[in-house]
């Protein structure tokens, strides 16, 4: 895991870690301003579905109320 990211750290943390870090301080800001709103973040959702699998894990999140997603699957 990251662990806690401190100003003195922060410069060893890699791309991944950086990204994941700035996605949960935007989250924790959104909570604050909208405590009610529901969200479900998946990172690689796909990496280990097969085809079949990931056409299904697809259509649930385009069923989804409200949804909002980017599926950049390759």
């Amino acid at each position: 895991g990251i662990g806690e990211v401190t100003v003195e750290n922060a410069k060893e943390l890699s791309g991944g870690e950086k990204t994941i870090t700035g996605l949960a301080l935007r989250i924790a800001a959104l909570r604050r301003l909208a405590p009610n709103i529901r969200c479900l973040i998946l990172d690689e959702p796909s990496t280990h579905l097969d085809q079949p699998s990931t056409e299904g894990l697809c259509r649930f999140l385009a069923d989804l109320k409200g949804a909002m997603h980017n599926l950049g699957l390759e």
